[in-house]
């Protein structure tokens, strides 16, 4: 959720806001520090399932978005 706040913030330099929400769609972090923070045993297991949960949550802001994307794109002339 953070992630779509951050890049949704790009509407400030007049990106089409649909853009913004497509670009947070970055699964590698989260992932990254699930990873390494289990392994060196820093992080909990509810803690890494709320770092997924909210990667999963953006993939699908993503999802929805480029969708939208594609749909207006198609219906130009």
């Amino acid at each position: 959720a953070t992630a779509l706040a951050v890049h949704g913030a790009m509407v400030l330099t007049r990106q089409e806001p649909l853009t913004a929400v497509l670009s947070a769609a970055q699964l590698g972090v989260p992932v990254a520090a699930v990873t390494i923070g289990r392994s060196l045993d820093v992080v909990t297991a509810e803690e890494s399932a709320a770092l997924l949960l909210s990667a999963v949550v953006t993939l699908v802001a993503a999802t929805l978005t480029g969708r939208r994307m594609a749909s207006r794109r198609a219906s130009l002339p």
